[in-house]
């Protein structure tokens, strides 16, 4: 009996319905108005809006699925929400379309889009449209009625949702990880031997033309893809093409390398004005045989700290190369000076050689600082003409607004031996405890042709063998402007395989 109960309620169950909420999916979405204050509204096109898990009763054999109510949340290209957005009012017109006032308190500036859409009463997204729509890019106005072509559309007829992964000022954003499993999405034919690509999204949000050498930065979701089996762990397999011509290419952080924060740096291989690229450069990864082919060439100039300097070419006031590499690659692969002169105040200056920058032009330099400070040391970084003493003189050093990563916070008055008077810094004061490696990303703009970097550490109160300061892994490269935002901004489209 108990058998044949059970086969009756198989049988009975044949025929009902699936309890499962219907499958959503966005896919359009339609500006009404311009992006301005006060408000602007959005028409999201789809299916499955609304509509929460079926309740069904077996016995009576009837069920229905209620109406849900769902929040509509646009965000920047880097996943970030847009400040101006003051609120949005949702209303799901029906199962295939969502009205979504937005209400501004500034206009929405230029840039690209996305929208999520939630269950009110969760925090998990339950659909995004990557790419929604576009403000001031390829339209200047937006119509009422207008619409917007997806922003991740391919060049070809045919519309290809490009899920990105972006990166802006250190910010990385979400990315599509789906498999467009097709042989050629308008990219032509696949490069060497790469099983997998992705074109690249490249944007310049500035009224200014980013010229040819303009550098740009690239989040690589390397775990993700080694953990799909579509690239190499070590990194060897990634490649950058323009044209059918391979780009130099390296990674920021080498030791990011088997995580999704992996960043890469290349540079613009045409000029860029305002807008985005229209051929497009493609990322190819996935041949287990690639050799590494990473260099240091999309750099205006890099120091490893990993050889003897040149102390003709340097100025190296007892810095040398006596302690230990941040990446661990050896007992002595940084530039450090010790506390250990009793000279009373001591100042002592790593000072670069002539680069040659371009006058006016903005730069940005990243550089790895570990320090231990006693009493009150101090450490800072400055530009100059030269890296002798009226050099260091002139030297400027940038305010700390002009730091986006580890921005010195210490002001202190010293007398200083190339001035003879006293002069006022701001620098790092270290922790008594020491402080490992830490990066600091600057920008400048040299108004000399020929700049010298000076590391400056100053220590006013004797010796403290224990006290140091220490410089590794300095790169810079050429940016937009001196501003965070003013970047070309880098994001990745949607995957295809060969």
């Amino acid at each position: 009996m108990r058998a044949l109960a059970t086969s009756a309620l198989v049988i009975l169950c044949s025929g009902c319905p699936s309890t499962e909420a219907t499958q959503v999916l966005i896919e359009g979405v339609k500006t009404i108005g311009a992006p301005d204050p006060p408000s602007f509204e959005l028409s999201v096109s789809g299916h499955g809006f609304g509509l929460l898990p079926l309740t069904y009763d077996v016995m009576a054999g009837a069920g229905a699925a209620q109406e849900g109510q769902v929040r509509v949340e646009v965000v920047r290209q880097n996943g970030t929400p847009a400040a101006e957005i003051q609120h949005i009012t949702t209303n799901i017109a029906s199962t295939t379309e969502i009205r979504a006032k937005i209400d501004l308190s500034a206009p929405l500036p230029a840039g690209i889009y996305s929208l999520r859409l939630f269950n009110v009463r969760e925090s998990k997204v339950l659909v995004e449209k990557p790419n929604a729509f576009e403000v001031g890019i390829r339209h200047d106005v937006i119509d009422a009625g207008s619409t917007i072509p997806d922003a991740g559309a391919d060049a070809d007829a045919d519309s290809i949702d490009l899920g990105m992964t972006s990166v802006d000022g250190g910010i990385g954003g979400p990315f599509d990880s789906g498999t467009l499993e097709v042989a050629d999405a308008g990219l032509g034919s696949f490069a060497a031997s790469f099983r997998y690509r992705r074109p690249l999204i490249l944007q310049n949000p500035t009224p200014v033309t980013a010229p040819l050498g303009t550098s740009f930065r690239l989040l690589i979701p390397h775990a993700t893809l080694v953990g799909a089996g579509h690239a190499s762990p070590n990194g060897s397999d990634f490649a950058l093409y323009f044209q059918g011509q391979r780009l130099p290419h390296q990674w920021e952080d080498p030791v990011l390398l088997g995580t999704d924060q992996l960043v890469m740096v290349a540079n613009l291989p045409v000029d860029l004005p305002q807008g985005s690229l229209g051929t497009p450069v493609v990322l190819y990864y996935g041949d287990p045989a690639a050799l590494d082919q990473t260099t240091d060439a999309v750099y205006a100039f890099t120091e490893r700290f990993d050889r003897d300097l040149d102390g003709n070419a340097w100025r190296l006031s007892e810095w040398a190369r006596t302690c230990p590499d941040r990446r661990g690659l050896g007992s002595l692969g940084s530039y450090c000076r010790r506390d250990d002169d009793a000279q009373n105040p001591l100042f002592r200056t790593l000072g670069s050689p002539d680069i040659p920058l371009l006058v006016g032009q903005a730069y940005e330099l990243t550089v790895w600082i570990s320090g231990l400070s006693v009493d009150s040391d101090l450490t800072y970084f400055a530009v100059s003409d030269a890296n002798d003493s009226p050099g260091i003189a002139r030297a400027e050093t940038p305010p700390p607004a002009a730091y986006g990563e580890f921005p010195p916070s210490t002001m202190a008055t010293y007398q200083d031996p190339t001035t003879n008077s006293n002069r006022t810094f701001t620098g790092w004061r270290f922790p008594s405890a020491g402080l490992g490696f830490t990066r600091a990303r600057v920008r400048f703009a040299p108004q000399v042709v020929g700049v010298n970097l000076h590391f400056r550490y100053i220590s006013p109160a004797g010796a403290h063998p224990s006290a140091y300061v220490a410089v590794d892994d300095l790169a810079i490269r050429r940016v937009l402007g001196t501003g965070a935002l003013e970047e070309v901004s880098a994001g990745l489209g949607a995957e295809e395989s060969r």
